[in-house]
């Protein structure tokens, strides 16, 4: 079922379409690839889909299966590595959701920063824990 797939990506808690919703994009999508088909300009990559079921005609015009675009969903990779122009890896999509990316980036920074110690007497008294961390700011050199 394509709403397992695509759940991977979108992440909890959130949910932009219902899964009925995306059931039905994608039932509309197999249509439009099985009848209207698309154009595939690249010769070797017409054989390969010929070869596993589709159907060509007008030479570039590939009309799709369903169940050949449902097998290449299921194996389709869950994250990709995106590489820069030298070809270094410069991130991966997919493999974590934005909330557990910024949230590895919030945990990295504190780990990097060495704890403020409070006096135990301000620990009960807010406004001292305000005054104390901004005169503690004051004297920090920002190079």
């Amino acid at each position: 079922m394509i709403t397992d797939k695509c759940r991977r990506f979108n992440g909890p808690p959130m949910a932009y379409l219902s899964d009925n919703l995306m059931e039905e994009i994608h039932e509309a999508s197999l249509a439009i690839l099985e009848k209207i088909g698309c154009r595939v300009c690249h010769p070797a990559g017409r054989e390969l889909l010929e070869r596993n079921g589709a159907r060509i005609e007008n030479e570039d015009r590939v009309h799709l299966p369903p169940d050949l675009v449902d097998w290449a969903i299921e194996k389709a990779p869950d994250a990709i590595t995106i590489f820069d122009r030298l070809g270094r890896p410069a991130m991966k999509k997919g493999e974590t959701t934005m909330g557990e990316r910024a949230g590895k980036k919030i945990a990295d920074i504190l780990a990097s920063h060495e704890p403020i110690p409070l006096d135990a007497a301000a620990d009960a008294r807010p406004n001292q824990i305000i005054e104390q961390a901004q005169r503690r700011a004051s004297n920090i050199d920002p190079s």
